[in-house]
């Protein structure tokens, strides 16, 4: 068991090396229409990342009305001298332009999460944006989920209504007759 985490320490440390300068580091990932589906969300950055900056962007259109949550969670570990940690993690919520903000979370709880919800209208180019700082000397990573479940207008409440109280007609109607 000790030589297994020797040489995984050996391996990590082999695979480290200071960055020559900070960058950010930038991806985009279209989730295409989200209306009534969850979709996973992360990413991992290596040692060469180290003291970089992150901003992922993840794109995503609704076909109706839904409730749209999003969550990150990421993961301090520390071996000696070796740490692999993400900090100053925040996550926003935008319209296609990123010009409306509907919500935004940038302070983590004790699991070390953060997260959102907004109620947002059908429309395309909706942007999940989850930024933050690679402060690990190995690295660091982060999951999530990003959802969107359909929220039922008033003329699907008004046919369920209509078609409980059809059922309820029949039912009576048919104690009445056995009676």
């Amino acid at each position: 068991m000790k030589k297994a985490l020797y040489a995984a320490i050996l391996v990590a440390m082999g695979g480290y090396m200071a960055p020559a300068s900070a960058v950010t580091i930038s991806t985009t990932t279209n989730l295409g229409d989200l209306t009534g589906l969850a979709a996973n969300i992360g990413n991992s950055f290596g040692s060469a990342a180290y003291g970089s900056s992150f901003s992922d962007l993840y794109t995503f259109d609704l076909s109706t009305v839904s409730q749209s949550v999003g969550t990150t969670v990421t993961i301090d570990l520390t071996v000696g001298p070796l740490n692999f940690q993400l900090s100053n993690m925040a996550i926003q919520l935008t319209d296609s332009t990123g010009a409306t903000t509907y919500a935004m979370d940038n302070t983590m709880d004790a699991s070390k999460a953060l997260q959102l919800s907004a109620t947002l209208a059908s429309g395309t180019g909706y942007r999940f944006l989850v930024t933050g700082d690679v402060t690990g000397n190995i690295g660091g990573a982060y999951g999530g989920v990003l959802q969107a479940a359909p929220i039922p207008e008033a003329d699907a409440y008004a046919m369920m209504l209509a078609g409980l109280g059809l059922v309820g007609f029949m039912a009576r109607r048919r104690s009445l007759a056995s009676a």
